[in-house]
């Protein structure tokens, strides 16, 4: 079984989003805006409060500024319609700051509430501004980016439903491969494949001997059997557990965690 090049890979260092429910195989396929199950999005926004920041600047002038979360920008006002900035994973990025127009100091405004960003998560700290001590207070959780210590972590997390989609796939692979051909068989799936006879997206299931025939017919489907209800890959509010494993640069639901195109396995 193993990976499947085809299926993209993604960098955490610039190019993290937040699933609630992706359904789609590709990386960058899924949407900010398109519900992947009944009125749940896609993709999550990341949150206002550290991803939306406005200041006011002048031609030529560099501002910092800090969100209420800690995180910090660099905003540079480089004509007079046209501004950068640096921060969240962006380095002098241009496509999205925008500026208004108008005399003497201007508004600037980077949004990344439905960009790719930097690996995030919050941290509980009952010791910060008007925290109440209760973990459903937002005012608790600090945002941290993920350093270069805790990638490797953070990348495990980020890739478990891919890694258990593939030991599942490759258990049952080795389970059924040895069967004999005077066994009767068929498949269905819960997500889709819903019908014994040959319906879309199963691949020929009719209820036939496992012959060589049945035998590819069922290795194929089962080499691309969608996993929907491991998509859930929402915001971290805590810190990601120590232990060893893959290493950096992660996956978006399906495709592979590979650090310089190397796959890790499951």
């Amino acid at each position: 079984m193993g990976f499947k090049p085809g299926f993209g890979s993604t960098n955490l260092t610039n190019n993290y989003r937040v699933t609630w429910y992706c359904t789609r195989d590709q990386v960058g396929s899924c949407s900010y805006n398109t519900n992947g199950f009944s009125q749940v999005n896609e993709l999550a926004d990341n949150p206002t409060d550290d991803f939306y920041i406005q200041v006011s600047i002048r031609r030529d002038q560099t501002i910092t500024g800090t969100t209420p979360g800690g995180l910090a920008y660099s905003i540079t006002r480089t004509a007079d319609n046209r501004c950068s900035f640096t921060g969240a994973g962006y380095t002098n990025n241009t496509s999205v700051c925008s500026q208004t127009t108008g005399n003497n100091a201007r508004t600037a405004t980077v949004d990344l509430r439905q960009r790719p960003v930097a690996a995030y998560y919050y941290l509980f700290d009952a010791d910060r501004p008007n925290c109440n001590g209760t973990d459903t207070d937002e005012d608790c959780y600090e945002l941290k980016l993920v350093e270069a210590a805790e990638q490797q972590n953070f990348a495990i997390w980020y890739s478990f439903y891919r890694d258990r989609a593939l030991a599942t796939q490759s258990a049952a692979h080795l389970a059924f491969y040895e069967l004999p051909s005077s066994v009767r068989f068929t498949w269905q799936a819960l997500n889709n494949c819903t019908n014994f006879n040959n319906g879309t997206g199963c691949n020929d299931n009719r209820f036939r001997i496992f012959g060589n025939r049945q035998k590819s017919n069922f290795l194929e489907w089962l080499t691309d059997v969608d996993f929907l209800a491991a998509r859930h890959c929402g915001p971290v509010w805590v810190v990601p557990g120590s232990f060893s494993g893959p290493t950096w640069l992660g996956q978006m639901n399906r495709t592979p965690l590979t650090q310089v195109e190397v796959p890790a396995q499951p």
